[in-house]
């Protein structure tokens, strides 16, 4: 934890930002102020209470705002991953295919109905371990706490196509959502020897692209072990038949 806050003053030294703005340097690696307000929306946090969780990021098709690589970006596009997937197909098949407008159109419907992001997406939570310090007393000087850490839970229905296409192909894929976005931010894992990719990080929000910092942040995640589990499905528990206790006398002894 203290290694990820003096990675925090770094980026925020990066980025020239002073006082109070030196809290967007945290919103940019997670995509989320501290209260729950999102970036893509604001440039400061006290958005709403309840704060607003119906939010896509199509407005902000640059990263000007919240960047690719921010942590919930990355791992819940919105209808980004759709938007950028099917153009891509229908671009494809339009080329390809002779039989006109008409013919297209009903085939980017399909294309629409076959896939969605939301296919991947997770029930999770978090558990702390180790010995924490209390809010306000993280000091990014001291000396990393050994031994602190998460226990990482997630529950779906395909480990293939949920979690591990989450980590494989969002979080360590350096071109999601966008081409030479580099990996997530919080949580990204680079491929062994392979050097970290430098972030584009914004000055300011809403600022120029031309305008944006390179700073290499992450790898803060070192994985100790995991395991899979395996549960029964509710169909499969509400077609358990249960049968009385038998009422048959024993053999006789």
């Amino acid at each position: 934890m203290d290694g990820f806050n003096r990675a925090l003053e770094d980026l925020a030294d990066a980025l020239n930002l002073k006082n109070h703005e030196r809290q967007q340097a945290e919103a940019l690696v997670m995509g989320r102020f501290r209260d729950g307000t999102p970036l893509v929306l604001q440039c400061t946090p006290g958005k709403a209470d309840p704060v607003p969780n119906d939010f896509t990021f199509i407005n902000d098709p640059q990263g000007l705002k919240c960047p690719f690589h921010a942590h919930i970006r990355k791992m819940n596009p919105r209808g980004e991953r759709d938007r950028v997937v099917q153009s891509a197909l229908a671009a494809t098949l339009k080329r390809l295919s002779v039989a006109g407008q008409e013919e297209y159109d009903s085939v980017q419907s399909a294309l629409g109905a076959e896939y969605t992001e939301r296919c991947h997406r997770i029930a999770r939570r978090s558990v702390l371990y180790g010995i924490h310090k209390k809010e306000g007393e993280e000091d990014p000087r001291l000396t990393p706490t050994p031994e602190v850490g998460v226990l990482f839970m997630c529950y779906q229905r395909d480990i293939r196509r949920q979690f591990e296409f989450l980590q494989a192909n969002w979080s360590n894929n350096e071109n999601a959502p966008a081409q030479g976005t580099a990996p997530d931010a919080l949580i990204g894992r680079m491929s062994g020897g392979q050097e970290a990719i430098a972030q584009q990080w914004p000055r300011r929000w809403n600022g120029l692209r031309k305008e944006h910092e390179n700073f290499s942040f992450g790898s803060f995640v070192t994985l100790r072990g995991g395991e899979y589990f395996f549960a029964p499905s509710i169909s499969f528990l509400r077609n358990i038949t249960v049968f009385p206790p038998s009422t048959a006398s024993g053999p006789e002894v």
